[in-house]
């Protein structure tokens, strides 16, 4: 179990880890070596600073070509949104949340801890039931690995997942959601308050575009949260239950393959309530090697969504 030294730790530097990341591979080897957090550097602050020169997608022309109703395209060569759409007014993220939840667990834990087990309860898989929340599909009294549980909170999105990596980490759902808000402050933003770890709506669980870029930018920096939010797949270890495990997939990278694109996505969170309408936050390389950060909500499709995210990224990235 998270030991609570480790838990302690956390609150008392509150800082980023500067580590470099492992990029998985793509038809751009130059983009990978050119990723801002492979130099483990920053060479700007967080949360990322608008552009001087920003451009608005008006309701007028590009705006009309795309359904999301808010969105931030940061570029990563100096942090500066070059694109947006209501960059800085609160959205509902919805499942985009579980970025921040993968990224506090991430900064707990050691490469010994991904073998650690944990039982799903009962009442982890009724409280997903009760609100018709997505899952992996753990079993009541499945005992699973801690890096099953980092997999499934982001992949299929699950809230299973999501709510036992929580409680392993910090002992309960509260402490653990208290870990999320004291990382937001650590990173700056002062736009962004979560009261869960899954993406369940409420009126003061909110961020903005230009926040949730700024977190996944963080969990990028982080090799063990990119690593997960990059894989395309992953299945679970086998136990009694599930004897061949559970495989999962990102399927934003699954609709992105239908999208024309000038480059690569490289790691992608999607997210869904009513009140947040379809909404993403991807990770996106060009051809000529220059890194982006794209947040979207309010599309009206999952389609659509991944849709909109090549529409933004074929308009502005070079």
């Amino acid at each position: 179990m998270m030991n609570f030294n480790k838990f302690v730790t956390f609150f008392a530097t509150g800082t980023l880890l500067a580590a470099g990341i492992l990029l998985p591979s793509s038809r751009s080897m130059a983009a990978q070596s050119a990723s801002p957090a492979a130099s483990g550097s920053e060479s700007f602050p967080l949360p990322f600073p608008n552009a001087d020169d920003i451009e608005e997608m008006s309701e007028q022309d590009f705006w009309t070509d795309v359904a999301s109703t808010s969105a931030a395209l940061v570029d990563l060569s100096d942090g500066k949104v070059i694109a947006g759409h209501r960059q800085d007014t609160q959205m509902v993220p919805a499942s985009m949340t579980k970025i921040m939840t993968l990224l506090t667990a991430c900064d707990q834990l050691e490469p010994i801890d991904l073998s650690d087990t944990v039982t799903i309860t009962d009442d982890i898989l009724n409280y997903a039931s009760d609100h018709d929340l997505s899952t992996i599909g753990f079993a009541s009294g499945e005992t699973v690995t801690v890096q099953d549980l980092l997999y499934a909170t982001i992949l299929p999105s699950g809230a299973d997942g999501a709510l036992a990596l929580g409680r392993y980490i910090a002992g309960s759902d509260m402490l653990f959601v208290r870990m999320m808000n004291e990382k937001a402050v650590a990173l700056g933003l002062t736009n962004t308050h979560f009261t869960n770890d899954i993406g369940l709506y409420d009126t003061t669980h909110f961020s903005t575009p230009k926040d949730m870029a700024a977190i996944l930018y963080a969990a990028s920096r982080n090799p063990l949260a990119w690593k997960i939010l990059s894989s395309r797949r992953y299945t679970t270890i086998p136990t009694t239950l599930h004897t061949s495990g559970i495989t999962v997939t990102n399927r934003f990278f699954e609709r992105m393959r239908y999208v024309p694109t000038p480059g690569t996505t490289l790691s992608a969170k999607t997210g869904f309530v009513t009140e947040s309408g379809f909404c993403a936050a991807s990770y996106f390389v060009s051809d000529s090697g220059r890194h982006y950060i794209l947040v979207t909500g309010g599309s009206t499709s999952s389609d659509q969504c991944a849709a909109d995210h090549g529409i933004i990224y074929s308009h502005y990235c070079r």
